[in-house]
């Protein structure tokens, strides 16, 4: 099956972007299209990048939405998401799948976790909005205009604001009232960012454990009763998090370690540095770091809008 995730970037590429289009790179039963104001060619076959001003993307939106597009703030891009297969429907027409992804990440074997009887069985993969695959057919790309999120989409479109529509209280409700088939995967490593330490929001974590990319693939290693086990995921999220990057210069047969000191570059996997570079700091630490990214979130919140305030009770009102 053809599957193509669509990327929308607006500004220069972040220093982790290598990273991410080496681990994309891995993935070449995937194909990566990315609508960009930078003049970058990838050196990879499977990543094309199609340059686009912000106008050129307010018109095209506009055409294909049949509704006056104004995006001024590039992050709005994301509310979108669940229309991609109606705006870049010119781009998919050999697709069988299409999707999204954010760049703040690195891709392990997606195929490992996502099998060809899955994509055969369900119209959409996930909900999330770091990673999400939808069937290409008409019912699924016109799915966002349906009833069921706490947002109608013409709300969403035409403010700029700020709604999470790709997430839970968007699409995530639509699909569940529409009874679209949906699989639920949660082999990713969604790093917490109210910490500092690399550690999952989605999975139990250890006192001991640091993250790698292998040959394609990303593990997590950690210390159980003494032993050293790995665990492997579907990708790495970082959640916010500017990566500190040691160095840029890489061989084919190197390893990425990753932790909250620094992510760098080694051909062998040594234990004791790695585990090191991820310490956990302990108990009073990251009491400190929650108190402070709670303190942080509280003075945005003053700060924002009325109208956002109102769409963040409304999203905080909502069960997941």
């Amino acid at each position: 099956m053809k599957k193509c995730i669509i990327i929308c970037w607006f500004g220069k590429l972040p220093n982790y972007y290598y990273f991410w289009e080496k681990s994309a790179a891995y993935n070449n039963d995937y194909d990566f299209l990315i609508f960009c104001d930078q003049k970058y060619v990838s050196k990879y076959n499977n990543i094309k990048f199609i340059y686009k001003s912000l106008k050129e993307m307010n018109e095209m939106f506009s055409k294909k939405l049949n509704m006056k597009i104004n995006i001024l703030k590039p992050y709005k891009f994301c509310d979108f998401r669940p229309a991609y297969g109606i705006i870049f429907e010119d781009y998919l027409k050999k697709c069988d799948f299409w999707g999204h992804c954010d760049i703040d990440q690195i891709f392990g074997k997606i195929s490992d976790f996502i099998i060809d009887d899955i994509l055969k069985k369900y119209e959409k993969i996930n909900f999330n909005g770091h990673f999400t695959l939808y069937k290409n057919i008409n019912k699924i790309n016109n799915l966002y205009k349906k009833d069921g999120s706490i947002f109608n989409y013409e709300e969403v479109f035409l403010s700029n604001e700020n709604y999470a529509f790709d997430e839970y209280t968007g699409i995530k409700m639509i699909s569940k009232k529409e009874n679209i088939k949906t699989y639920y995967l949660n082999d990713f490593a969604d790093i917490d960012k109210r910490y500092l330490r690399y550690k999952c929001i989605n999975h139990n974590n250890y006192n001991e454990q640091f993250f790698t990319w292998e040959e394609g693939k990303i593990y997590r290693y950690y210390k159980e009763k003494g032993k050293i086990l790995k665990q492997e995921f579907m990708y790495l999220h970082f959640q916010k998090k500017n990566p500190n990057f040691q160095t840029f210069v890489m061989k084919n047969e190197d390893k990425i370690i990753i932790g909250r000191d620094k992510v760098y570059i080694s051909n062998i996997v040594e234990y004791k540095k790695a585990f090191n570079i991820n310490k956990n700091k302990g108990k009073i630490y990251e009491s400190l770091e929650l108190i402070k990214y709670l303190l942080k979130k509280y003075l945005s919140f003053l700060r924002c809008s009325k109208k956002e305030k109102i769409i963040w009770i409304k999203q905080k009102m909502v069960k997941e």
